[in-house]
């Protein structure tokens, strides 16, 4: 079907259900007003609200970053519970530490396992 045939589908069905969508759109938009006239941010991306409640305990995202941190950052940003700052501190905090720990335990392992060896080796020459 091409485009043009659909668009004609939607205007016929259109004047239908006209009516009572105003009304559901009117009654929505009315509720996502607050009382300063300006509109409440809403997610861009509905999410059942069983699993909003389980994301919803700081506790259990802090465990989740510390555990299974890749699944922690989506879970950090979804949690209403947590400042916009401390997200970003989250954010980044984490970035840095999976990448500066690494560097730093290759560093240790380095100095304490392999300089033994390369003294050694040094010795033998």
């Amino acid at each position: 079907m091409d485009r043009f045939a659909s668009n004609q589908n939607d205007q016929a069905l259109a004047p239908v259900a006209s009516e009572s969508s105003r009304a559901q759109v009117q009654a929505i938009s009315a509720q996502n007003v607050n009382l300063s006239g300006r509109e409440q941010c809403k997610p861009a991306v509905f999410i059942d609200p069983a699993i909003r409640r389980v994301l919803a305990n700081r506790l259990l995202v802090t465990g989740l970053l510390l555990l299974i941190g890749p699944i922690g950052l989506p879970a950090l940003w979804l949690n209403r519970r947590f400042s916009p700052v401390t997200k970003i501190l989250g954010t980044l905090g984490f970035v840095a530490l999976t990448i500066v720990l690494p560097i730093a335990l290759t560093w240790y392992w380095c100095h304490h396992a392999l300089q033994p060896l390369v003294d050694t080796f040094d010795k033998l020459q």
